[in-house]
């Protein structure tokens, strides 16, 4: 790994840290979610349709299947979830309207499927 590669991972690294103590102040980081995160896009495989993550939390599903190419959004009932999630989604190059503030019931009346 170049020194550019490694600073790039450090202001990640920074960036998740502070969007992490900003939703969940006094929590240890927990990485596992990535981990869960990368199992659940191979488990979707390669064939899958449009993947709802409901309960988007901070985008990390949502973010991930973005850089594998999937037709991924997420949804969250909690507004200040939406802005951190939008806000991570941001720092990882991602359009961050791929997270949106509504519920289930409301985008099956809006006639998402």
């Amino acid at each position: 790994m170049t020194n550019q590669q490694k600073s790039h991972e450090a202001l990640k690294e920074t960036l998740l840290d502070e969007h992490y103590q900003k939703m969940s102040p006094g929590r240890n980081k927990d990485f596992r979610t990535f981990s869960i995160a990368s199992k659940m896009l191979d488990i979707a495989g390669k064939n899958a349709g449009r993947i709802l993550d409901v309960g988007c939390g901070f985008g990390i599903l949502v973010a991930q299947g973005q850089k594998r190419g999937k037709d991924i959004i997420g949804l969250d009932t909690s507004a200040s979830m939406i802005e951190g999630s939008r806000d991570y989604l941001r720092s990882q190059n991602i359009d961050p309207e791929k997270v949106q503030l509504t519920t289930v019931e409301q985008l099956i009346e809006q006639g998402e499927s």
